[in-house]
């Protein structure tokens, strides 16, 4: 009676036993997904980062050839374009993408 109750209990030690040992595995495996995870959410915020940047060079560069040429300014609070005075009625598919970009903003 009491050695199968000691066998018992030593069987019930290793089934627990094995379960923590699944549940630490488990636990690693968690661990270095979100290591993973946060390596490729640091790079996609440089990317970001850079094309944010990238953006506001294109759209300086875009307000200033307004500026030059058709007299349109570009509200960067709005993002959007006011029309000034003269308007071209032709717009390049650049500018055009340009703009859209901008609105996107």
């Amino acid at each position: 009676m009491i050695q199968d109750l000691t066998y018992q209990i030593e069987d019930e030690n290793r089934v627990s036993m094995a379960h923590l040992s699944e549940k630490d595995d488990e636990i690693r495996a968690v661990r270095a997904q979100c290591q993973a995870i946060t390596v490729e959410l640091e790079k996609l915020i440089v990317e970001k980062v850079n094309l944010d940047a990238e953006i506001s060079k294109y759209r300086q560069l875009l307000e200033g050839e307004e500026n030059r040429t058709h007299g349109r300014v570009i509200s960067t609070a709005s993002h959007s374009l006011e029309p000034a005075t003269q308007t071209s009625e032709f717009q390049s598919p650049q500018r055009t993408i340009l703009e859209r970009l901008i609105r996107l903003g």
